[in-house]
């Protein structure tokens, strides 16, 4: 009887604590992607008329709802959204074998399409473009969602003893 009790507690331990960083870490990317949205994420110098400068500040929430349309200048960072999103939603994956590693590298393209918005120096807006001249902490933020994010699933990789051959049952 206390061997049996003892085997329950065990596998109750094990299960409850074997996925919490997993938990704790998706709480924490949805935290930072969130604030994200809420906060300056940059700010843009725009000419609007001869010796004026108009400042424009640029909350998250805006440059996603908004983002999509820089397709068609070529700005192709807003691509990882909906890539952090997808990976999000693998992080709840119960079959994480041979996928994972698709997952990591979906995960890796987010991260540097995410980190390819450096690149740019200016952004199109109404009646021409405009000279980005400093990013905001929800710029950080966004990134930093991203690094979490390959940095979960490479531990769920290693949590679960990935392999990249499958394990055969012997009969």
């Amino acid at each position: 009887m206390n061997r049996n009790i003892y085997n329950f507690a065990e596998k109750v331990f094990h299960r409850v604590f074997e996925k919490t960083p997993i938990k704790i870490g998706k709480i924490v990317i949805f935290s930072l992607y969130y604030l994200s949205l809420i906060l300056p994420a940059f700010t843009a110098q725009q000419n609007a008329a001869p010796y004026y400068v108009e400042n424009d500040v640029w909350y998250g929430w805006q440059v996603l709802l908004f983002g999509w349309a820089g397709i068609f200048d070529g700005t192709i960072a807003w691509l990882a959204n909906p890539i952090l999103i997808f990976s999000f939603t693998t992080l709840n994956s119960k079959n994480y074998n041979i996928k994972s590693i698709h997952y990591l590298f979906l995960s890796l393209i987010g991260l540097i399409l995410a980190l390819s918005s450096l690149l740019y120096k200016k952004m199109w807006n109404d009646g021409g473009y405009s000279k980005i001249t400093e990013y905001g902490p929800a710029f950080y933020l966004w990134i930093f969602s991203f690094i979490l994010m390959l940095l979960l699933i490479s531990y769920k990789m290693y949590s679960e003893k990935y392999t990249i051959v499958p394990k055969h049952r012997s009969t």
